[in-house]
């Protein structure tokens, strides 16, 4: 079974101590409809995606920066090396790494040759050195993509690009059942959204 790691950078945020523990106790962020209703940032498409929250801690991937890892819920926060930490806790059969702002410094839907130099995470490169790594991506340029990460020395297994509409567990789960052969088996998904962690079929 995958863990899936929410990678994000946190912000304070405002709200009645009433209603932030009403929604804590329903075992929902506080904070999602704050974020989902904010004028300072642009309206999803769809509207707004759930946040991952842990029931055990009491506290969501996306807003608390003392996030801990939750064996349980089978989620994390942090960055490459809480990725690495994690790794080597697990030993994990496949690590599933996000493209754009997750492996590489690139932005959502653009070219790695795009927009300046791009840089890949040291941290998420060893990772990648050290177990069977899949990138999982929804940007569309694969063969830029595979040509920047072997110049960058990323070793990967395989790279997948998954269309809109489509899971990104779908190919995970397609490379998890040919390791396996129906015994479950130790897994790693990171990507920076929330709604990529969330999916229903991930977790």
């Amino acid at each position: 079974l995958p863990w899936a790691v929410r990678c994000v950078g946190g912000r304070p945020m405002l709200l009645c101590w009433q209603c932030e523990e009403e929604a804590r106790a329903r075992g929902q962020c506080p904070f999602e409809e704050v974020l989902s209703t904010s004028t300072s940032r642009p309206k999803r498409q769809g509207g707004a995606h759930r946040h991952p929250f842990c029931t055990h801690q009491g506290k969501c991937a996306v807003c608390v920066g003392a996030f801990r890892p939750c064996a349980q819920c089978r989620l994390a926060r942090g960055d490459g090396e809480a990725v690495l930490a994690l790794c080597e806790q697990l030993k994990p059969s496949a690590v599933f790494l996000d493209f754009d702002r997750t492996l590489s410094s690139t932005r959502s839907g653009c070219s790695p040759y795009a927009g300046g130099a791009h840089s890949v995470d040291s941290e998420l490169r060893d990772v990648a050195a050290l177990y069977p790594t899949y990138v999982v991506t929804r940007n569309s340029h694969e063969a830029d993509i595979r040509s920047f990460l072997a110049e960058h020395g990323v070793r990967i297994a395989g790279l997948h690009v998954t269309k809109k509409k489509h899971s990104k567990a779908d190919f995970i789960a397609a490379v998890l059942g040919g390791m396996s052969e129906g015994v479950p088996c130790q897994a790693v998904f990171v990507d920076d959204s929330a709604a990529e962690v969330m999916d229903s079929a991930v977790v």
